[in-house]
This record gives C-alpha cells, sequence and structure tokens, in this order.
C-alpha cells in the first residue's frame, strides 16, 4: 500500500496512508521490528484525511490486536522510556 510510519508504541501506531482504510477493519502489517521483519494483527481504530501530505492524505490510527511475545520485547526494547530531565524555570519578569 505504500503507507508511512508516523508513530508506534505497544499498543499500536499512526500512519500517513495513500487510501482511506474503514475503522474497525482488521488489517495484516508488515513491520520490521529489532531487524526482523515481522507480521501483525491489528485494528483499524480511526481513519481521517489529512491536508498536508497529497502523497499520502490520509491519518490512521492502527491498535495491535495480537502481538506474539518476541516481537513484543524486540518493541519494549526498542521503545524503552527515555529519562526526561526537568525543564529549567526562567525567571519572570519583575
Amino acid at each position: 500500500m505504500g503507507a508511512r510510519l508516523l508513530d508506534i508504541s505497544h499498543g499500536g501506531l499512526a500512519i500517513e496512508a495513500p487510501i482511506p482504510l474503514a475503522p474497525e477493519s482488521n488489517l495484516r502489517l508488515r513491520l520490521v521490528v529489532g531487524g526482523v521483519k515481522t507480521e501483525l494483527e491489528t485494528r483499524v481504530a480511526g481513519c481521517c484525511r489529512r491536508t498536508s501530505n497529497r502523497s499520502r492524505p490520509w491519518g490512521v490510527g492502527v491498535e495491535f490486536t495480537e502481538v506474539p511475545n518476541e516481537t513484543r520485547q524486540r518493541l519494549t526494547k526498542i521503545l524503552k522510556p527515555q529519562t526526561l530531565r526537568p525543564r529549567k524555570r526562567r525567571p519572570r519578569p519583575a
């Protein structure tokens, strides 16, 4: 289909797609996770038209429905939480 990955988490992903996908439809996706090609069963959570990209005008939210344990472990390793540092506050003008 030629979709482009925008974001990924443990529960699903967001893509830009060239065609609309029906919400609640089942979809088998092929991803490379941690260097390993993986097929995942998913469900389309939502789809909306975007104006910013003409070649892939549809924003699609996809929920993972079946994730093999090995794939989940690779996702966890890739998506391990980043350590966030508190932002320094700027002094307020007097």
